[in-house]
């Protein structure tokens, strides 16, 4: 809506937000910031290629990061349990049960990170997909609606499909991000406030 302005189904937007609360809409407008995006073109289909492409190059970026810190993070907790297990073989006792109990607790340690990595799997595809999405923008003019309507729709079954980013992670990268789209697009930073 931002991008293409008011929207033909006014329906569907009143279903969205019928399953919002009196409050949540109420205290919407304060979290409203007119400049999150850099693009300045005027609504339109050109509008909404711009907020694509900066949507997806932060996107592919944010998911790279999502997905070494993930990989990073189970890395670790492999360490831990094979440094727990060799360091720990020692001190057994020759106790079945309780040999037992540790070596579960172990297995079960490392299955919970199992889930970490497969996270930062679907981070990895997420941004390669971004990738994709972001290099097929540059080709667009947003005169053809067509393959605009296409690439939109790809994304967001990727953003749709991906874990959500951690917000640290978001927070960590902005002020990195915000300067490399910037160059990326030949933006001086009085331009355009950050986001």
């Amino acid at each position: 809506m931002d991008a293409l302005g008011r929207t033909a189904e006014p329906l569907d937007l009143a279903d969205i937000r019928e399953g919002f609360s009196k409050r949540t809409e109420k205290e919407a407008p304060a979290f409203e910031d007119q400049s999150y995006y850099a693009t300045t073109a005027s609504r339109g289909p050109k509008r909404l290629v711009e907020l694509l492409q900066e949507s997806a190059f932060w996107s592919k970026h944010l998911y790279k990061a999502a997905w070494k810190r993930g990989v990073w993070l189970w890395s670790a907790v492999l360490g831990i349990v094979v440094i727990t297990l060799i360091f720990g073989m020692p001190f057994l006792s020759s106790n079945l049960a309780l040999n037992f109990a540790r070596t579960a607790a172990l297995f079960l340690s490392f299955v919970s990170a199992t889930d970490g990595l497969t996270r930062a799997f679907e981070w990895r595809r997420a941004a390669t997909l971004a990738e994709a999405v972001d290099r097929r923008l540059e080709h667009i003019t947003g005169d053809d609606q067509e393959p605009l309507l296409a690439i939109f729709a790809d994304y967001s079954v990727i953003t749709a499909s991906a874990p959500p980013i951690p917000p640290s992670i978001y927070k960590s990268e902005r002020g990195r991000l915000n300067d490399l789209w910037r160059d990326r697009k030949g933006i001086r930073p009085s331009d355009t406030p950050a986001k």
